[in-house]
């Protein structure tokens, strides 16, 4: 599953207005890479956590949650069934594709 520039663009533009590192990585690319990269792990997994994203792409947690965040706002992206997380241990609630 690929996202449309269209796609990517909306993504690149929810930018908050004040973090200017945000304004940096959204201009240079990295906001719509790091999001494909969720969006095609989750493509060919079963539903993960944030920590098992992080993990499986090497994108650090917070970012992982933020793209998570604006895959679930586009509709590419939905909330599974609550389990525990095989790396917290924690009762999570695991993202995968439509």
């Amino acid at each position: 599953m690929t996202l449309t520039k269209e796609e990517l663009d909306l993504i690149q533009n929810n930018v908050g207005r004040c973090n200017m590192r945000y304004y940096e990585i959204v201009e240079d690319g990295t906001v719509g890479r790091q999001a494909q990269k969720i969006l095609d792990l989750l493509f060919k997994s079963n539903p993960l956590s944030l920590r098992e994203i992080k993990d499986k792409t090497e994108i650090e947690i917070n970012a992982v949650s933020g793209r998570v965040n604006d895959l679930k706002k586009r509709g590419k992206v939905i909330e599974c069934n609550k389990r525990k997380c095989s790396i917290s241990g924690r009762m999570i609630t695991p993202v995968s594709t439509p």
